[in-house]
Parts: structure tokens; sequence; C-alpha cells
């Protein structure tokens, strides 16, 4: 069939950004940038949700707003394409996480910087990009790049009314966190400090 004859037969599905989630996320972007640096309203941008802080809130839209797009993909074009979409935006995330590990070495160990923490620029490089090295602000895109993997058997387990599945996992996860679950990785032993 002709790519012109196929493209008509599948109906372009538009999504229609919704006013409601922007919303948030442009909140979530402004207490997250708030909170970054010292000043007077950065103590009114932790945790004005509860026991929730604006990166999570942040994390949960983008959850959300993954599933809007994803599940309708694999409505209309199947499982494979949807992974396929998924693995290769997980792949444009991680690229990016590699770039900003190299730049932050580079940095680190550019003469006149003062920011000599350690010196195994080698062992930082190879325990980031196995995505073990999460120093600071480098944490943010291999949580992406991780969450993203995992969608495509996410979304099919509440595609397939297994919703309760993924529930008790996150729940297990997030009590195991509580007690300090996955601190021991945050910070590799000799790894160069990231800024």
């Amino acid at each position: 069939m002709p790519p012109s004859r196929r493209n008509a037969d599948c109906p372009r599905v538009i999504m229609q950004r919704d006013w409601r989630v922007d919303t948030l996320r442009g909140y979530f972007l402004v207490a997250m940038s708030l909170g970054h640096f010292p000043n007077p309203l950065a103590r009114f941008t932790e945790y004005t949700f509860g026991y929730a802080s604006a990166p999570d809130g942040f994390v949960f839209l983008s959850g959300l707003v993954s599933s809007w797009v994803y599940l309708p993909l694999r409505q209309r074009s199947g499982n494979s394409a949807m992974v396929s979409k998924v693995f290769r935006r997980t792949g444009t995330i991680y690229l990016t996480h590699i770039a900003l590990l190299v730049l932050g070495i580079l940095v680190v160990l550019s003469p006149g910087t003062g920011m000599h923490r350690a010196t195994h620029p080698l062992q930082t490089f190879v325990s980031g990009a196995l995505l073990w090295n999460q120093v600071g602000f480098a944490r943010i895109l291999p949580m992406y790049c991780v969450f993203l993997a995992f969608s495509p058997i996410v979304l099919k387990q509440f595609t397939e009314g297994r919703a309760w599945l993924i529930g008790v996992i996150s729940a297990s996860l997030w009590v195991g966190a509580q007690f300090g679950l996955g601190d021991s990785r945050s910070s590799a032993a000799g790894c160069v400090a990231l800024p």
C-alpha cells in the first residue's frame, strides 16, 4: 500500500492540551526553581501539598501524560509500536544524561574551578553511564530513563486489569525507600562529585 493511502486509512488522533495539567506542571516547575536557590519564597515551595513536594508532583504528572500519549498509540498501532516509541524516547533521555555527565566531569576537572573533589573521572563516567552513581541533580534523567523504560510493562498491567499489582509494587518500593532502600548507591565512593 502506498504511504499516502496508508496514512489516509489510519485516522490521526490529535491530543488537545489540558490547561489543568499544564497549570500544575508550570506551578511545579516554578516551585522547583525557587527551591533550588536561597530566597525568601523557597520555604513556601517545600511540601505545599502535604506529604508531596513539587518534584513528586512533576514526576506524577509525567507518568500521567505518558499514559495519555502511549496508551492510545498502543490501541491504534499495537504494542510493538508503543514499545518502540517508548524506547526511542528513553534512548534520547539516556544520551542527554550521558552528554550532561561528560560535561559535568569536564567542568569539575577543568583547571581553576577549585572543584577537584576526587580523582576518578573514568569511574564516575562508568558508574554514571550504568545509572549507578547519581549525585545531586544528576539523578533526575536516570530516574526518567528507568521509569520510562518500565512504562510499557506498567501500562500493559493496567490495561489487563492488574492495577492492584502495580499499586502493591509501588507501595512496597515507597515503604522500602522510607527505610533507606537505595540510599547506599546514591554516592559511589571515589567518584567525582558533580555540581
